[in-house]
């Protein structure tokens, strides 16, 4: 495969006039990088998942951790050629406010085709109408902005990506959302009216100073999207401490009705309601790739938005992470992986430095390339999937109107997800099962 794309590389021209939506030499070097590194990675951390059945003990034994240098040299070259000479770099790379930087990281999936300094190959859709339209604003937008189409709503990041964006005061690290005065993070075992919660006028507030790509990103409780407040509400508190969650009622205090979602009908919030599955269950709907300015068109394939499925960051990253996990050092290559790293997050509007480390580029993939299916194959090719899905849940942020208070203040809650069961991931899983197996004689992978 690497072979292949080098003649491709070799024999497609660098640009095409009618732009990158056609393979291009910098499009097989940037599928070659990709490629060498999952392959190093594999290699890598074979053993972290070994395999057996009647394929292993026929001589399947996987890839040789000897093999992992050789495909890291392999990306680094690849990322290399396309990073000195294939004329990309980040758009809007110096933003001057963290808001600034959110706009220009939006703008890169609202509308790729104004970014072609970053978009190295895009899938383009057309036209309206199926097989060149597509349904990601039907199914993702919230539920208050769909427009009479009945199934929005169903993007919902967790609490655990959104906990993985770093803080711009405190640099290097992932930032979980604190919502107790102990500052506490690991109890998610629900509202306790003994506790001291934190209280916020404005749900938004507790996310400041949060990464700009988390609010690109996650549609936050209490921020507008497309001119709407988004209303996301888990219920209330009253004041003797009882609390109505995730449950659709009202109450009345001080002459005042509140409504336990934040609003009395369904069309008018977008969280925790259990009305048709509408809702996000984890307290964050979907903003990155939606269209940010027309009305969601209620029908099948009517999303042209371009998708980008090579671009500019993935190769700094795929660059960094190589150079790291063969401890490569010709031509500068430390030095030059920590100021690739570096320079994605000024872009994302942080000012101080970080230093080259796997924990740090693991988690600057994770939030630059978050839901660009980048993720899961991650997680696949490093072998870390069985490990983070053994039996595991997933989190939620809860907002509530506490009116223990006067006026009545914002408290959050993290807690399990509701009606989510836990997941597990099988080793077997980093293949899929071969069909057919009775008539094509064929040895089934491992463990099926």
């Amino acid at each position: 495969m690497l072979n292949q794309c080098d003649i491709a590389s070799e024999m497609l021209p660098s640009s095409w006039a009618e732009g990158q939506r056609r393979g291009t030499k910098w499009a097989a070097l940037a599928l070659k990088s990709r490629a060498a590194l999952h392959a190093a990675s594999v290699a890598k951390y074979w053993n972290d998942a070994p395999l057996s059945g009647e394929a292993v003990n026929q001589g399947l034994v996987g890839m040789d951790a000897s093999e992992a240098d050789r495909y890291y040299e392999e990306c680094i070259e690849a990322s290399a050629e396309l990073i000195n000479n294939g004329g990309f770099g980040l758009y809007g790379p110096n933003p001057s406010t963290p808001e600034e930087a959110a706009a220009n990281y939006q703008e890169i999936f609202v509308n790729p085709n104004s970014v072609p300094e970053e978009a190295i190959f895009i899938k383009g859709f057309a036209i309206p109408g199926t097989n060149t339209g597509h349904n990601y604003d039907i199914w993702y937008v919230p539920n208050q902005l769909a427009n009479g189409w009945p199934h929005p709503g169903r993007m919902n990041p967790t609490l655990e990506l959104v906990d993985s964006y770093e803080s711009y005061s405190q640099p290097g690290q992932s930032f979980p959302i604190v919502t107790t005065q102990d500052g506490s993070i690991n109890d998610y075992s629900g509202f306790d009216p003994g506790k001291d919660y934190l209280r916020f006028d404005d749900p938004s507030e507790i996310f400041k100073g949060k990464d700009a790509r988390l609010w690109a990103t996650a549609v936050l409780p209490g921020t507008s999207f497309k001119g709407t407040e988004i209303i996301i509400q888990a219920g209330l508190v009253k004041p003797n401490g009882e609390a109505i969650i995730e449950t659709k009622d009202s109450y009345s205090h001080n002459g005042v009705t509140y409504h336990t979602f934040g609003a009395p009908d369904w069309p008018q919030y977008s969280g925790f309601d259990t009305y048709g599955e509408n809702m996000t269950r984890t307290g964050f709907s979907f903003k990155k790739f939606l269209n940010s300015d027309e009305p969601v068109v209620p029908s099948w394939n009517q999303s042209t938005t371009d998708w980008i499925e090579f671009r500019y960051p993935e190769i700094l990253l795929n660059y960094a992470e190589a150079v790291l996990e063969s401890n490569y050092s010709q031509d500068n290559a430390m030095s030059k992986a920590e100021s690739y790293l570096n320079s994605i997050r000024k872009r994302a509007g942080h000012t101080t430095d970080i230093s080259l480390t796997l924990e740090n580029v693991l988690r600057e993939r994770k939030v630059e390339l978050a839901f660009e299916n980048k993720r899961y194959w991650d997680l696949v090719r490093r072998r870390e999937y069985h490990k983070i899905f053994d039996n595991s849940t997933k989190h939620a942020l809860l907002p509530l109107l506490d009116l223990r208070v006067d006026p009545p203040q914002y408290i959050f809650v993290r807690k399990e997800v509701s009606r989510h069961p836990n997941r597990t991931f099988l080793p077997k899983r980093y293949y899929k099962p071969i069909p057919g197996i009775g008539t094509n004689e064929l040895v089934q992978n491992p463990q099926f």
